[in-house]
């Protein structure tokens, strides 16, 4: 396909008076929900929009791609083209008013957020998740971007529960040597939302070559991630081409932090006792000085 072709976007508008009534519905579903779309495989988006996965094909041939994986690249394209960190600002900037938008406001979209979230998860996932966490001879923590803060916030508080905790938040080679440590008796968590970094991916791979389970922290069972962790944990962060809150991720990290706690008292409790047996000593260091 020419280069001039791959902005599915434009040619999807372009074209659409010409389509058939079901693949005007198509149309409509991935310009309106691209972020659900791009990592959709074509049974499920067929299911979704309630249309027949010929259809989805003959849509995909009628625009000129040679099959539906294909199609389905170009709307990942347009994912990308609407998630650059400028697009995003400019969008959350032109939505709200400087003078209409406070704290409350912001509070109140979160709340939002986490009120349509309850339910999304099956319990049966999050125990297993946080069976994984509790039960690992070490725990790789891995997340690029924004997601690198909730990785040091999971640091923090499974190292409270006495785990060995490693962060993998560089990219390229720094994370692949970093990997190259994941044994079969350890647990991978991912973290990663929107823009999923190659190197989370290779991760999840990775951890299946050594049948380590792992854990997905991510917006879509879909996803990239969300397709190759053992378990997926789903935590939608908003619309996806705004500047969005890490409320809700947030609040899935400190849950599986706490449920790791509460499956590992005694040994969270006696890493507690240890730890305040360290800061004394190095307290009384300091008043001898």
């Amino acid at each position: 396909m020419a280069q001039d072709q791959l902005d599915l976007e434009r040619l999807l508008k372009s074209h659409y008076d010409e389509l058939s009534p079901s693949e005007q519905k198509i149309a409509r579903f991935i310009l309106d929900n691209y972020e659900d779309a791009a990592f959709l495989s074509i049974s499920q988006l067929g299911e979704v929009i309630q249309v027949s996965e010929s259809t989805l094909s003959r849509l995909a041939r009628h625009l000129g791609y040679a099959s539906y994986a294909q199609f389905q690249q170009g709307i990942q394209q347009i994912l990308r083209r609407r998630l650059t960190p400028q697009v995003k600002m400019s969008q959350t900037i032109t939505k709200r008013s400087t003078d209409a938008f406070s704290l409350a406001m912001a509070v109140q979209e979160d709340a939002e957020h986490l009120r349509a979230f309850v339910g999304v998860n099956a319990e049966e996932d999050f125990k297993k998740a946080v069976n994984f966490v509790s039960s690992a001879r070490k725990v790789f923590l891995a997340g690029m971007g924004i997601s690198k803060s909730l990785v040091y916030f999971l640091e923090f508080r499974l190292r409270r529960s006495g785990l060995l905790v490693e962060s993998l938040t560089a990219g390229g080679s720094s994370m692949l040597e970093q990997l190259a440590g994941l044994k079969g008796e350890d647990t991978l968590v991912t973290l990663g939302f929107f823009r999923i970094y190659p190197e989370l991916v290779a991760a999840l791979e990775w951890s299946r070559v050594q049948n380590a389970p792992s854990v997905a922290i991510t917006e879509s069972l879909a996803s990239p991630l969300g397709r190759r962790a053992t378990v997926t944990l789903v935590a939608k962060r908003g619309p996806v081409g705004e500047l969005n809150s890490l409320a809700l991720p947030m609040v899935v990290a400190n849950a599986l932090a706490v449920g790791v706690a509460l499956a590992r008292k005694e040994e969270t409790l006696e890493h507690m006792e240890r730890l305040e047996k360290l800061h004394n000593l190095h307290q009384a260091i300091l008043l001898e000085e």
